[in-house]
């Protein structure tokens, strides 16, 4: 509504208005030629490989992405404060998915409950020595990647892990 009595004033005060200005315009610049390239990935992907655009691969696409898009979710909070997010996100979740699969002849609700506490012991550990000790948070959780996934490696041998049955 503000943009139209900007542009009843005539074209310059309408140049003038709030979210019209050369940043607004380039932004939307910047997301119409994102959502083209978008595009021509799918329409190339689409044409050159046989049963890219079917229903299995689209759950396929989805259930792979969908991780990532809880843990970024959880990690949604941590960005909106202002703090640096946990650069051990995939070492804590690899190893809270090992947990889940060693503890899933427990049940199902103890072994989900078992992995979630052990996912959130690891990152509290990283987030007690950040805030006592003020420890550079990019740097710990470096750290705290490569101590994870070592530990990882040396309780399951090397071993791919997976579910029983």
């Amino acid at each position: 509504m503000r943009v139209l009595a900007y542009a009843a004033r005539g074209p310059e005060a309408l140049r003038r208005a709030p979210g019209t200005g050369r940043a607004q315009r380039a932004r939307r610049a910047g997301l119409l030629a994102v959502a083209a390239v978008g595009l021509a990935v799918v329409l190339v992907f689409a044409v050159t490989t046989h049963g890219f655009l079917t229903w299995a691969n689209v759950k396929a696409i989805f259930n792979s992405a969908s991780l990532v898009g809880i843990m970024a979710l959880g990690l949604t909070f941590i960005t909106l404060v202002g703090a640096v997010a946990s650069l051990a996100v995939a070492q804590t979740a690899v190893v809270a998915a090992m947990v889940f699969l060693g503890t899933l002849g427990l049940g199902l609700v103890p072994a989900l409950v078992l992995a979630i506490a052990v996912g959130a012991a690891v990152t509290a550990i990283q987030g007690v020595i950040i805030g006592a000790w003020n420890a550079n948070p990019v740097i710990l959780t470096i750290g705290a990647g490569f101590l994870i996934d070592g530990f990882a490696q040396g309780v399951n041998g090397g071993k791919i892990v997976q579910p029983g049955g």
